[in-house]
């Protein structure tokens, strides 16, 4: 958690921009950041949860390979799957018992950070 108390979460834009950002609790600071409603695709990473608008590919948003790729990282059974996330995508360290978003751990978030860097520059 931010010294604040609210959670830090990652965004990944389709473009390959990857930025932290911290969000007050709840709903809405989400849906702003994937622009609509969200979705939450599987990952088996239980650390991680990662959000996406469940309208993207339905309106035609940008399809986002960089939060695929990480998608199926932290996933194994999505690899070899022809499925890609569309628009902007966040990523959070999941909830606790209450349903409170929680930061994405340290650790994680600098690797994600690493391996979408190293794509962009190829």
């Amino acid at each position: 958690m931010a010294e604040n108390g609210f959670p830090e979460v990652l965004v990944i834009e389709p473009g390959g921009e990857i930025y932290p950002e911290t969000i007050p609790q709840g709903l809405e600071p989400l849906q702003q950041l994937v622009g609509g409603y969200l979705e939450a695709p599987w990952c088996a990473d239980e650390r991680a949860s990662i959000l996406c608008n469940d309208q993207g590919k339905l309106v035609g948003l940008e399809p986002n390979f960089y939060a695929t790729a990480v998608w199926h990282e932290l996933t194994p059974a999505m690899r070899g799957n022809d499925d890609v996330i569309h628009g902007t995508v966040v990523i959070t360290g999941g909830v606790d018992g209450y349903g409170n978003t929680q930061s994405i751990p340290t650790d994680m978030r600098d690797a994600i950070v690493k391996a979408v860097l190293r794509l962009t520059s190829r």
